[in-house]
């Protein structure tokens, strides 16, 4: 089941991996002081961590992005779910 999406979510990608679908989101935080990045996988969202302060949402998007394929390719090595095969 899907996490239901919140106003304050500005950016969602999904990522190919292997059989299962993936998707990086960049969230503001609800009290608009800086942002949350998440990874969902098979629509479950599995981790979330705040990301530094930043007025600017293409910082603050490469900052997500480069921490979640970060995260998934630690996750892959550890977990049999999320190895590619």
């Amino acid at each position: 089941m899907t996490t239901p999406y919140r106003p304050y979510e500005t950016h969602k990608q999904a990522i190919a991996y292997g059989p299962s679908s993936a998707a990086i989101l960049l969230m503001r935080r609800p009290d608009n002081q800086g942002w949350h990045g998440a990874i969902e996988w098979n629509d479950e969202r599995i981790w979330m961590e705040p990301m530094p302060h930043s007025d600017r949402t293409e910082r603050a998007w490469l900052e997500v992005e480069s921490w979640a394929m970060r995260t998934i390719t630690l996750m892959a090595q550890h977990q049999p779910a999320f190895r590619q095969d």
